[in-house]
């Protein structure tokens, strides 16, 4: 085991400028806790404390915390909902927003493998290195390379994906004398735990039910399991999803400034929670999906749990452009590419199939904190994740209560490409988290005239009308009045309902001819990006103190940015817009907001209706009886003859209903009012 520091560091900050309106998560940040030396060289320091190439190679450990937030799929909503009228919600999962926030996570052990410091070569073959394929982490380490001796070294190419401006990309080429380093994760096993780890309580996370390993990267990663062996074997990454990235000198001028970024590629592991749908349909240790391909000994939990991972095509990558010294005192931000799918490993029916896609990642956050003190088992102590460090990590990841930080926009299916999506609504931010029956409001709002006045919840449309998106080099206008308009105003100390129609709404959306704009790609997707500007806004609305006028703030620009890619069924849709306005109560002296308010569109409805009527066998002693609710459950022994069904529901119109084995022939069916 390592015992040196890690040289991966990660926070968060605010996303700004337009070239980073897509921003809104982080995930990984490299570097060594080493002091500088007074002679500088022109890259950061190596673990050492020098510049020697060859010392560049090793693997580092580090503890580390780290919070996921997840869009859930409408397919998939019902998993989350509660058993019976007067339950409570999959813990952290909010049925306004259909945001699942995971408890805040903890790993011990967190390894990171780089390569030797490496030059770039002048001449023909100026975008790779003097000697892909390079070796990375420890050359005599044991663990990673013993068990996959294939994973030790990165090619050009491996990577899938590499952000504009870094060598590969093609903008630009680095000239002779750059210096880099190859980076990847070896293994990552963020853990919630139940009496571990004593770190406080938030309001914007639920506490943790049980422990299980719930975001893992990396060959040598537990896939699920705390430790390896028997079913944790079964259930390793796939290894063809490698998390590389590379740290890249900036210029060949005097310093040490550095740039990096990592294709990140994990495995999220949600335990089902009892009373509600995901007790029954997340397979557990009654049952056991048949497209598991191994299973080498008894099922090692209590609970059933679902696996989900982002496909090969859709890393999470995360930049960071000012790395000056190793660890860097420096963020991490994704703001290359859309929120990122998370699909179902493993079919169960009939419930999904695999590879189906059960949400996007929107947020997520992983912060490495200073641990001198280690409890009797050899692990950190509960200083290493104070609550003060806890609430500053999550300040920084997922923003202030009452301030949430902007998402990554939601790459929708669509039937067409039309805009706006016909029927579809854009609405700000809102981020209600649900835990132990608690609802707290974590809604994204802004305020006028020194706070006197603030609007939230704010929702554009139905939009009834589209229009054909520009060809390359061009514009087009989209026009609308008479949209529907409703919020929340917060006056006189309280907040109230607010509706009305804007008087005119303008949209122009700009394409400048050039598809994945961020992002080099070795098997480029077809993605075309388009920026839009709200030009023209104004509408009146009402609510109990009179009316309420909003307009486009014409010192500030709205601006936002679409994107679609063609898919097998259709196209992928993302879109936001970070709208500035102004408020008047008199449609003549108006306020500015104290920022923008970020608009994200509607979901698109479901289009797979949850399993009316399940059968399920519990522990071959009971057959459990599962259904979305609103519907009585009625049986039966025969089909023939007059009222012979039997309600067994009466009181409770929700399941799951338990019927012993044994009971003799019973027939069962739904009957709706």
């Amino acid at each position: 085991m390592q015992t040196k520091k890690s040289w991966f560091q990660l926070c968060s900050r605010q996303p700004a400028g337009l070239g980073l309106l897509l921003a809104g998560a982080v995930w990984f940040s490299p570097g060594v806790s080493v002091q500088r030396s007074l002679a500088q060289p022109n890259f950061p320091l190596n673990p050492s404390g020098n510049t020697t190439a060859s010392l560049y190679q090793a693997d580092e450990s580090t503890f580390s915390i780290g919070v996921v937030q997840v869009q859930v799929n409408t397919n998939f909503a019902w998993l989350m909902a509660p058993t019976n009228p007067s339950g409570t919600y999959y813990p952290g999962y909010s049925p306004s927003s259909g945001i699942l926030t995971t408890p805040v996570m903890y790993d011990t052990l967190t390894m990171i493998g780089s390569s030797a410091l490496e030059d770039w070569i002048s001449g023909p073959n100026t975008l790779i290195p003097f000697a892909y394929p390079v070796k990375v982490g420890s050359p005599n380490a044991g663990g990673f390379a013993t068990l996959f001796p294939n994973m030790s070294s990165i090619g050009g190419g491996d990577y899938y994906s590499i952000p504009d401006g870094f060598a590969g990309s093609g903008n630009p080429n680095p000239t002779a004398g750059y210096q880099m380093i190859n980076t990847e994760i070896e293994m990552f096993d963020l853990e919630c735990g139940t009496g571990e780890f004593s770190c406080g309580t938030d309001v914007r996370v639920p506490g943790p039910s049980v422990t299980l390993d719930m975001v893992t990267a990396g060959p040598e990663a537990g896939g699920g399991q705390p430790g390896l062996g028997g079913w944790a074997d079964s259930n390793l990454p796939d290894l063809t999803r490698r998390s590389i990235g590379m740290v890249e000198q900036q210029s060949t001028s005097p310093g040490i400034v550095a740039k990096s970024f990592f294709n990140i590629y994990v495995q999220v592991n949600l335990p089902s929670v009892t009373q509600t749908y995901s007790d029954t349909a997340f397979p557990g240790p009654d049952t056991v999906p048949p497209s598991v391909p191994v299973w080498t000994g008894a099922y090692p939990y209590t609970f059933g749990l679902a696996q989900l991972y982002n496909d090969y095509q859709d890393p999470l990558v995360i930049t960071n452009l000012n790395v000056t010294n190793l660890p860097p005192g420096v963020v991490y931000i994704h703001g290359e590419t859309t929120a990122v799918p998370l699909l179902f490993q493993y079919a169960n029916p009939p419930f999904w199939n695999a590879n189906d896609t059960f949400g996007w990642i929107t947020l997520a956050g992983h912060g490495v904190f200073g641990c001198s003190n280690n409890g009797t088992s050899g692990q950190p102590g509960s200083n290493c994740c104070a609550s003060a460090n806890t609430t500053a990590f999550l300040d920084t990841t997922l923003g202030t209560i009452g301030n949430p930080k902007l998402p990554m926009a939601v790459a929708y299916s669509r039937t067409n490409s039309a805009f706006p999506t016909p029927n579809m609504t854009l609405n700000s931010i809102v981020n209600t988290v649900v835990s132990g029956g608690a609802t707290n409001v974590l809604d994204a709002s802004v305020s006028f005239n020194s706070g006197s006045v603030a609007i939230r919840d704010l929702t554009l449309g139905f939009f009834s009308n589209s229009i054909a998106l520009p060809a390359p080099h061009a514009t087009v206008t989209y026009n609308a009045t008479n949209v529907p308009l409703q919020f929340q105003i917060f006056e006189s100390g309280a907040w109230f309902p607010a509706t009305g129609t804007t008087n005119a709404l303008t949209l122009v959306i700009s394409n400048n001819g050039t598809a994945s704009l961020n992002l080099f790609y070795t098997n480029p997707p077809p993605v075309t990006n388009y920026t839009i500007y709200l030009t023209s806004f104004g509408s009146r609305s009402t609510w109990a103190g009179g009316p309420v006028f909003l307009q486009q703030d014409p010192g500030n620009p709205s601006i936002g940015q679409h994107t679609i890619r063609k898919t097998s069924t259709g196209w992928a849709v993302s879109t936001y817009l970070d709208v500035n306005v102004q408020e008047s109560g008199n449609a003549s002296t108006y306020f500015s907001a104290s920022g923008p308010l970020r608009l994200l569109p509607s979901s698109p409805p479901a289009t797979v209706a949850p399993p009316p009527l399940v059968a399920h066998v519990l522990n071959n002693t009971n057959i459990v009886l599962v259904w979305p609710g609103g519907a009585t459950v009625q049986s039966a022994t025969k089909l023939t003859g007059s009222n012979v069904w039997t309600s067994i529901t009466s009181s409770n119109t929700f399941g799951p209903y338990t019927v012993p084995l044994g009971a003799g022939q019973k027939f069962f069916r739904l009957s709706t009012p």
